[in-house]
C-alpha cells in the first residue's frame, strides 16, 4: 500500500532564497515587484515614446534574467537605428540584399570580402531576432514576412561570398564556376536539400581547406535552421494573433488580485488543517 500523505507535505513554504519577481524595463532601468505567476509576460512601459523603444517584461530579480533582456534590447536598438538610417525597413533590406548580390557577382573576390559578408550575416540574424522578440505586435505582418524572406536571401548570398573568397574550385567535387555558382551551393546548403551536384571534394583528405569548408557548412546550416525556425514561429504567432501586452497598471492590478487569492487560499488551508487536527484529537 502506498503511504498516505498529508496536504501539509505538499505546501512549500516561502523561502528567502528565491529571488523576487519584478516588472522590469531595460530602458528606464525601473522595476516593481509583482506576483510570480506573471513571469514571462510583456507589458507596455508608461514612459514609452516613438523616439525611444522600451523593452519591458516580468522577470526574476537576478543578474542573468536582466542580462538576457538587455541583449534583446540591444538587438532592438541596432534594428531600429539600422532602419532609421535608410528611412524605412524596406530600403535597408533592399540595400543589404543588393550589396550581397554584387559581392557574389565578383569573379574572384579577395579575402577582405569576408568582412562585409560577415557583417551581412550578423545583420540578418540580429534583425530577424529583434523583429520577432521585440516587435511582437506588427502592424503589417505580411510586410515583415517579405522582409524575412529578403533576409534569408541576404544570409545565403553572404555565405556564398565567403565560399568564393576562401575556397578554390578544387575544394569541391564540381567547380561552382562564378560567384553565382557559390551562391547556389549556399542556398542548397541553407535549405539542407543536399542535391550533391556541388559538394566538398571527397577525394581530398579531411585536412586543410576541406576541413575548413565543412566547418563553414556546419555554421551555415546552424544559422539557416535558426533563421527559418524563428521566421516560422513568427508566421504562426501572427496568424494566430498575438495578445496585446498589458499596461503596467493592468499588470499591477492582476498581481494584487493574485496576492489576495494566495492569501485567501493560505488562510483557508490553515483553517482546514486546524479543523482536521482537532477532529483527529477528538477521535
Amino acid at each position: 500500500m502506498a503511504a498516505t500523505r498529508s496536504f501539509s507535505q505538499v505546501v512549500q513554504p516561502e523561502t528567502s532564497q528565491q529571488p523576487p519577481t519584478i516588472a522590469y524595463c531595460v530602458t528606464c532601468n525601473a522595476a516593481h515587484k509583482v506576483h510570480h505567476r506573471l513571469i514571462g509576460q510583456r507589458f507596455d512601459c508608461p514612459y514609452w515614446s516613438i523616439e525611444s523603444d522600451h523593452i519591458a517584461a516580468v522577470i526574476q530579480d537576478k543578474w542573468s534574467a536582466k542580462s538576457w533582456l538587455r541583449l534583446i534590447a540591444l538587438f532592438e536598438y541596432y534594428h531600429t537605428r539600422r532602419n532609421r538610417c535608410f528611412s524605412s525597413t524596406g530600403l535597408a533590406n533592399l540595400f543589404f540584399v543588393a550589396v550581397a548580390f554584387l559581392l557574389c557577382c565578383v569573379t574572384s573576390p579577395s579575402v577582405w570580402a569576408c568582412i562585409p559578408a560577415t557583417f551581412l550575416i550578423a545583420d540578418a540574424l540580429i534583425s530577424r531576432t529583434a523583429s520577432v522578440y521585440a516587435s511582437q505586435r506588427p502592424r503589417l505582418p505580411f510586410r515583415l514576412l517579405v522582409f524575412g524572406i529578403m533576409g534569408l536571401v541576404q544570409l545565403a548570398l553572404s555565405f556564398g561570398v565567403i565560399y568564393s573568397a576562401l575556397f578554390s574550385c578544387s575544394s569541391f567535387n564540381e567547380s561552382p564556376g562564378n560567384g553565382l555558382g557559390y551562391a547556389y551551393f549556399s542556398f542548397v546548403t541553407l535549405a539542407t536539400v543536399g542535391y550533391g551536384d556541388i559538394a566538398p571534394n571527397p577525394k581530398l583528405p579531411f585536412v586543410g581547406d576541406v576541413q575548413a569548408l565543412r566547418l563553414l557548412i556546419i555554421i551555415e546550416i546552424i544559422c539557416g535552421l535558426y533563421y527559418l525556425t524563428v521566421l516560422l514561429a513568427a508566421i504562426v504567432s501572427w496568424t494566430r494573433g498575438v495578445e496585446r501586452p498589458r499596461s503596467l497598471c493592468e499588470l499591477l492590478t492582476e498581481s494584487t488580485k493574485l496576492d489576495e487569492i494566495d492569501r485567501a487560499w493560505k488562510d483557508g488551508f490553515e483553517v482546514y488543517l486546524a479543523l482536521s487536527k482537532s477532529d483527529a484529537e477528538e477521535r
